[in-house]
């Protein structure tokens, strides 16, 4: 596992043993209140992908490459993921780490 970000939406196209290979992310819940109100929305189902996949240790993203929407997460500067480590839930691919102001 590389980096701070840990994924654990092991069916995500861009899930390589725990570590995201995504460029950067994005995590919806503009009203989220808590942990089931944020979602992942650059899960691509491995399944369904028709994208090609990069994993050099240089192309892992870290939690400065993560847009945030939820408002209400200590954690989020005017957008953006501030939190030291951040991990996405396998069942739904919401954010573990989300923390109400």
């Amino acid at each position: 596992m590389n980096g701070n970000l840990i994924c654990l939406a092991s069916t995500c196209f861009y899930n390589k043993c725990s570590s995201c290979y995504a460029s950067g992310i994005n995590i919806s819940g503009s009203i989220a209140s808590n942990t089931n109100g944020t979602h992942c929305l650059t899960f691509e189902d491995r399944k369904n992908a028709t994208l090609t996949n990069s994993t050099s240790n240089e192309d892992y993203a870290k939690t400065y490459n993560i847009a945030c929407q939820a408002k209400g997460c200590k954690h989020n500067d005017e957008g953006s993921c501030v939190a030291l480590n951040v991990q996405i839930n396998n069942e739904n691919q919401s954010c573990e780490t989300f923390c109400p102001r």
